[in-house]
């Protein structure tokens, strides 16, 4: 945000209070006023901001949204998050105000562990009470920048902004068009006061301040352009939450630790706001092109989409779901083949919690127009309910799991605590494990698991010879969904694995087509059987027009303007991917922060744990520099993009895997060797 280099971003609440000895001079207009010796007060608000918080006012310009230099502080008078100004003198009648500290949690009842900050802006023409809360916070950037444009003024901006931030949260009724988010108290009766206190619980909801922090910072940047709230990942994690808020008591629990800070007699409805908000906050499509599920199963109404398979085989009748854009079955598979068992071997138990089958006997277990699902479509589950921190809790049926651990059984898939037979073990565990047909290494396949004592899942690999559970998913109008591929290079007849991320479809090994200026680590044939070769910037952006004139001339010290997408080294209906594709496949598999990780191979890196999440099979090729050193093998991968540093042309990006994240786009050579991933036309 443009905005973050004259404010840290941490979070704050409301401001109120009064006072009598204001005064504005100057005219009518907004930019014209001059605030002359002017007291102001409010209340501080996330939960309550505590004793000692600091505030901050500064002038601002309420034409050109340019701070005017004019500062003026104070601090939170009590642990009711009051404040008052004094004396504050400005040359524009426009101001922000901004809270930093400690505050009460709504959802814990104690204070923070660490501080956030929280801003309003606002015009104190014929105003002497100011509250900063979540709201005025969410509206702030939406209205710098509709003001900033000039096309409105400041109050038609402030106007339409705070409509855009309620509509995002489904509560466009619950605000007085008379009122402005500045004048919202969380300790105050009626709709607009419930509807603050709702969204501020909602943003909260279980996690910690830093959590709290970034879905702030992403609400702020993706709504401040057009008005919009398009992160559907966040949006499911909240809906989620508020399900399960609602149905769990926890709401009641909040009111309680609300009361017991003796603040106010009467605390807003803000119960009904959150339980609407998971079905509002449903149903987009995500950047990776799963469809966000809506919830569709409380203790009082059940209004999911549920649907009958008959397993020819057998005759057995299974109840099915459909969540997102997947239809399930909601029971465990009961068909009895080799390598699968009932616990205990006891009939009764095969009708309670299904059979168990090892990895190989799972494969083909599914009824026809049924598939095992692959661990990418078990992805696509998780992302479509919450994310793994709540897929948990929603998925797991509302009993029979430890006390305490049932769950809400949102999205009516009813996960039931099943049998776990291997080698060593032969128990109703507390947990809940389900196959893919995703093998990962030589002895374990992944699977899914949900654990009692946990509102999380997780995805990872699973003894091949254990014997586990089976919910199969049914197949796409063309058969099961195609995840997995290969691509054959016609021009020397070598097959690829290829992989299907989102919207995009992968090569998943390194491209291994001789070319000039390109290489084998350490010049040894092995290297390239097992990493690919590697290629310098001109020679993976076909600079010398071989197979296309996309790129032709690029290269090293040398500027210029391909055409995209550029075909470069890779095979006909492929091309060299830009900085667009790469960002694509990032944010499809969760962002920079766990890229790394998630795009790594599981076998052949040195350091760092990596789990290989949606088969893209990341080599730590290492690279060739320019020197001619070979460096990095086993540690580093190096990816070319097709984009160059427009302002260095010795230099081109690529995309650097080590760690557990990617920090974003490297700037190297042209003339260093690096690895090459192609992306499907």
């Amino acid at each position: 945000m443009k905005w973050n280099k004259l404010f840290t971003l941490i979070f704050v609440s409301l401001f109120w209070a009064c006072s009598d000895g204001d005064k504005t001079a100057g005219g009518t207009t907004e930019d014209a006023g001059i605030i002359a010796d002017l007291n102001v007060a409010g209340v501080t608000q996330k939960g309550p901001f505590v004793k000692g918080s600091a505030v901050t006012v500064q002038g601002i310009d309420c034409k050109t949204m340019e701070l005017t230099g004019e500062r003026f502080e104070s601090t939170v008078k009590s642990d009711k998050g009051d404040y008052d100004v004094s004396s504050i003198n400005l040359s524009s009648p426009c101001a922000v105000f901004e809270i930093s500290g400690y505050y009460l949690n709504e959802v814990t009842g104690v204070k923070s562990a660490d501080k956030i900050t929280l801003r309003t802006i606002t015009n104190l023409k014929d105003r002497k009470n100011v509250n900063v809360n979540v709201l005025t916070h969410l509206e702030y950037d939406r209205v710098m920048n509709l003001a900033a444009d000039k096309e409105m003024s400041f109050a038609e901006a402030k106007a339409q902004a705070e409509k855009e931030v309620l509509m995002s949260f489904g509560m466009a009724s619950a605000m007085d068009e008379n009122l402005k988010f500045e004048e919202l108290n969380i300790f105050e009766k009626d709709e607009e006061n419930a509807a603050l206190l709702a969204v501020s619980i909602l943003l909260q909801g279980d996690e910690d301040v830093g959590v709290l922090v970034k879905r702030l910072e992403k609400f702020a940047d993706d709504f401040a352009e057009d008005g919009e709230w398009n992160d559907s990942e966040i949006k499911t994690e909240i809906a989620n939450w508020a399900v399960a808020a609602t149905t769990s008591g926890k709401l009641d629990s909040i009111r309680k630790n609300i009361e017991s800070w003796g603040y106010t007699d009467e605390i807003p409805s803000f119960e009904k706001q959150i339980e609407n908000v998971g079905v509002t906050l449903s149903g987009a499509e995500g950047s990776n092109g799963v469809v966000a599920a809506t919830p569709c199963k409380t203790d009082s109404t059940d209004t999911c989409e549920y649907g009958e398979l008959t397993d020819e085989r057998d005759g057995q009748v299974y109840k099915t779901v459909k969540i997102g854009n997947q239809v399930w079955m909601a029971e465990n598979l009961n068909f009895k083949t080799e390598l699968s068992n009932c616990y205990k071997d006891q009939d009764s138990n095969c009708t309670k919690y299904g059979r168990n089958y090892d990895w190989s006997a799972a494969l083909d277990a599914c009824p026809s127009g049924w598939h095992l699902p692959t661990d990418i479509e078990l992805r696509e589950l998780v992302s479509a309910v919450g994310g793994d921190s709540i897929a948990g809790k929603v998925l797991k049926s509302t009993n029979g799991w430890n006390d305490g651990f049932n769950g809400s059984d949102a999205y009516g898939f009813s996960a039931i605590r099943a049998s776990y037979d291997s080698i060593d073990v032969s128990e109703v565990e507390s947990f809940a494990y389900f196959w893919s047909s995703s093998e990962k290494l030589d002895v374990c396949a992944n699977s899914m698991s949900l654990i009692g004592a946990s509102d999380s899942t997780e995805i990872g690999c699973h003894d091949k010879n254990s014997r586990i559970s089976i919910r199969c998913l049914k197949d796409g109008e063309n058969g099961p969904e195609e995840i997995y591929g290969t691509l054959t290079d016609s021009r020397d007849g070598r097959t690829y694995k290829t992989v299907k991320i989102g919207s995009q479809i992968w090569m998943a090994e390194n491209l291994n087509y001789k070319t000039d200026n390109s290489y084998c680590y350490n010049d040894s044939i092995s290297y390239c059987g097992k990493y690919g070769r590697l290629y310098t910037w001109s020679a993976a952006m076909d600079s010398a027009g071989v197979w296309s004139d996309s790129a032709k001339g690029c290269g090293y010290g040398v500027m210029c303007s391909p055409k995209y997408a550029v075909q470069g080294v890779c095979p006909a209906g492929w091309h060299l991917p830009d900085t667009t594709d790469w960002q694509t496949l990032i944010t499809a598999v969760g962002g920079w922060e766990t890229a790394g990780k998630k795009l790594k191979s599981i076998a052949g890196w040195l350091y760092f744990e990596s789990t290989d999440d949606y088969g893209f099979s990341a080599l730590p090729g290492g690279f060739l520099y320019r020197s001619g050193t070979y460096d990095v093998v086993g540690s580093t991968a190096y990816l070319w993009t097709s984009t160059e540093n427009a302002e260095r042309n010795f230099h081109a990006y690529s995309i650097m895997i080590a760690s557990d994240g990617i920090d974003s786009f490297s700037d190297g050579f042209k003339d260093n060797a690096y690895s090459v991933r192609c992306v499907k036309n």
